[in-house]
């Protein structure tokens, strides 16, 4: 017979798949009675009896072990993005084109990216994406064919965001990157991680509004640990 979950484990379970309550934990603006009571029902779904004070105390010891984690967290992320330089490539297209189209062509595709200002390529389980220089497009097309694009995305800018190696290593980064422009109403159309390099695709008409928001993000990071 599987043993029930504990008060704390159930409380612990949902604030985590809940990432704005856990950031509002962690900010400590959440009102512990309110939140409570909210959870009695989550945790009846598990079987588990509590009284609202055993649940409040559940949370507050949850936000102090949170707020540590993410204290301590914190600093790692706003070390790697201070030690971070961005750069802009544009004139891009990105180009989805079916696995099976591109496997057959995989060295003529490498041949026409070894001379271009800017090529990537990314396979998924169904398509291969290209984000490539424009002034290779019509070769890319040519050689896989135009009624096997599934996506063609013109007047894209690549922003590469450089940092050190411990980015491989430090969870938050690419989350807090993403985060930051999504709040600011940038669309990324591609986004791509090459070990200390951060790819990120987005229309032109967007590209200088998203350089700014970055440099602003490392500019503010630099300044908090007085580089």
């Amino acid at each position: 017979m599987k043993k029930p979950s504990s008060i704390a484990n159930i409380v612990r379970d949902f604030i985590i798949s809940h990432p704005f309550l856990r950031e509002c934990l962690i900010l400590g603006v959440v009102n512990y009675s309110a939140l409570a009571r909210y959870l009695l029902s989550e945790l009846k779904k598990h079987g588990c009896e509590a009284s609202l004070g055993a649940i409040k105390m559940s949370l507050i010891r949850l936000r102090e072990e949170l707020k540590k984690i993410h204290t301590s967290l914190n600093a790692k992320i706003r070390k790697i993005v201070a030690s971070s330089v961005i750069e802009l490539q544009t004139d891009l297209v990105v180009i989805s084109v079916y696995r099976n189209v591109v496997l057959p062509k995989i060295t003529r595709v490498t041949k026409i990216m070894e001379n271009a200002r800017f090529f990537q390529l990314t396979q998924g389980t169904v398509t291969f994406t290209i984000i490539a220089a424009k002034e290779v497009s019509k070769d890319v097309i040519d050689l896989l064919g135009k009624e096997n694009i599934v996506e063609y995305l013109d007047n894209q800018t690549a922003i590469i965001m450089v940092s050190p190696e411990e980015i491989t290593k430090t969870p938050g980064v690419v989350a807090l990157i993403s985060s930051v422009l999504a709040s600011n109403g940038i669309n990324i159309t591609q986004i791509i991680s090459c070990y200390r390099e951060t790819i990120i695709v987005c229309d032109r008409k967007e590209a200088s509004k998203a350089y700014s928001i970055l440099e602003d993000l490392i500019i503010s990071a630099r300044g908090e640990l007085g580089i």
